[in-house]
């Protein structure tokens, strides 16, 4: 598919292209690429450059810290157009971390303007959302917004996972940021709330939960329930 924007009425963009969907179920193959905590560095520009270079890649997920513009809105701009040899021809699927939460203007209002999600007719659009391509069935959590029994995001959350139907979408995967298992000291216990909430909702239904947030690459060797190795659980990355 080839699209252009603008407005017709001043100027166009250039003409872009990207590929359709192609579609849901466990026999259809789809690669992710994965980054979290990007900003705009040269490593950043790297990061993505290695994302843009594997041609298998169809869409990226990005469970957090994006531009790190932190109110500074010129920079979600620059941000835009260093992801924009990807983002413009992919989808690219955000999560609200902790530098989205915009402490100048409101929380969160630049991510929400700036990013459309497939967050259905939720009030709280992008900061909670799912969607299925291939075989996978991905959820979209924010540890830095109400997630506590009877909460909007946990009443949600938990609808959705009882929804998925595994022999449709084999594989769920969860997005956070704030990672819920870590061996680093200063950040282990970010994301154990939000793991007391969900850990047994995810246990049996849940094959991976990826995080940011640390800034370093870490993954569990098998599943993790309660702390203990248990093949029923989700591995973290």
């Amino acid at each position: 598919r080839h699209y252009r924007c603008g407005d017709g009425a001043s100027t166009w963009s250039d003409v872009y292209s990207f590929r359709s969907s192609p579609g849901v179920g466990p026999d259809v193959p789809f690669v992710f690429g994965v980054t979290a905590d990007l900003g705009q560095t040269n490593f950043s520009n790297n990061t993505v450059s290695h994302l843009a270079s594997n041609p298998d890649v169809q869409a990226i997920l990005h469970p957090g810290d994006l531009s790190y513009a932190d109110g500074d809105e010129p920079r979600w701009d620059s941000w835009g157009r260093m992801v924009q040899r990807l983002s413009s021809r992919m989808p690219w699927h955000v999560e609200a971390g902790n530098h989205e939460i915009d402490t100048i203007l409101s929380p969160f209002l630049a991510y929400q303007s700036r990013f459309h999600m497939p967050y259905g007719d939720s009030p709280d659009k992008n900061l909670y959302y799912s969607f299925e391509v291939g075989p996978a069935h991905i959820q979209v959590l924010t540890n830095y917004f109400d997630y506590s029994k009877g909460s909007a995001q946990y009443e949600w959350a938990l609808t959705d996972l009882h929804s998925v139907n595994r022999t449709h979408t084999p594989w769920v995967i969860v997005l956070v940021h704030a990672p819920c298992y870590t061996s680093n000291t200063v950040h282990e216990t970010e994301g154990k709330p939000l793991l007391n909430e969900f850990e047994d909702h995810w246990y049996g239904k849940v094959a991976f939960v990826l995080a940011g947030h640390v800034h370093a690459y870490e993954r569990s060797k098998v599943g993790v329930y309660k702390s203990q190795v248990d093949p029923r659980g989700p591995v973290y990355v």
